[in-house]
């Protein structure tokens, strides 16, 4: 039981944030620890160690007309029928430090914990994924598509998991791994640790992250809504 002076916000942030990623793991869907926004063609996720800067980058990201979807955790499903990679959203409460929460101000103000009742999770096509990953000033900022085996390794550390024991249970997480490398864009988003401009495209990959107002410059399927 929690102590009385724990706060319920505290309580249902930690369950949402921590432990339902975690059940949902074990129950046989994935989870990425990502935050995302919506497009017009789907979620787009980040994925990055903690203090990297996804929940920075989707606070931005909101303030230029992208709805927010996901802080911390990404629950993802195959579709069975067409194969396609779709993205779940669970409640979430945006986790800014204070300077930045003074700067941006609160992008989900108007945000509501749901009842302690049955939770239906709404899901929504899974456009693109991208991985940050902070490099010394030494090294170059750029932005670079992954191949489908490269995404793999570079999804799997980012990647919830209630036990590495079940031997079935793993081999269903890795087939669902190569199966969403396979099927959404992934790129390496490689940031400076003191980053005061936007990192160059790479010369390896042409695409560029899906906007709210175009229609898809990430050559993915139209079907997203």
């Amino acid at each position: 039981m929690p102590e009385p002076s724990v706060e319920d916000g505290l309580l249902y942030d930690n369950y949402y944030r921590a432990a339902l990623p975690l059940a949902l793991q074990y129950f046989g869907v994935e989870v990425l620890h990502a935050s995302a926004v919506r497009t017009r063609l789907g979620v787009v996720a980040f994925c990055a160690v903690s203090e990297t800067g996804k929940s920075t980058a989707v606070a931005v990201l909101s303030r230029r007309g992208y709805p927010l979807w996901a802080d911390d955790a990404v629950p993802i499903e195959i579709d069975e029928g067409t194969r396609d990679a779709r993205a779940l959203a669970v409640p979430f409460r945006l986790r800014l430090d204070a300077a930045l929460s003074s700067a941006f101000g609160d992008p989900d103000r108007s945000f509501r914990w749901p009842e302690p009742e049955r939770l239906d999770l709404a899901s929504a096509p899974l456009a693109a994924l991208c991985v940050m990953q902070r490099v010394d000033s030494s090294q170059t900022a750029e932005i670079c598509r992954l191949s489908a085996i490269d995404a793999v390794t570079a999804l799997l550390p980012h990647s919830y998991c209630f036990s590495l024991m079940e031997a079935d249970r793993k081999r269903l997480m890795m087939r669902c791994y190569i199966e969403l490398a396979a099927r959404v864009p992934t790129s390496q988003c490689r940031l400076q640790r003191a980053w005061k401009g936007c990192p160059r495209r790479s010369t390896k990959s042409k695409e560029r992250f899906p906007d709210s107002h175009s229609r898809s410059l990430h050559r993915l399927d139209s079907r997203g809504n």
